[in-house]
């Protein structure tokens, strides 16, 4: 998943903008930095699924 993608996403589960009971719960217990490095895990993942299946 696109970093951006993730972070404007989490954004509107601490915000109420989305809703879903885990995800709001999860969103809410973790902070700026810990939501900037899961997205840039998660974008580490996908570069390398990519590149393992060239």
């Amino acid at each position: 998943m696109d970093p951006q993608r993730f972070t404007d996403r989490m954004a509107a589960y601490r915000s109420g903008k989305r809703a879903h009971p885990a995800m709001t719960v999860f969103a809410t217990a973790l902070d700026e930095a810990d939501i900037a490095d899961i997205a840039a895990y998660l974008a580490k993942q996908a570069d390398e699924t990519e590149r393992s299946s060239q």
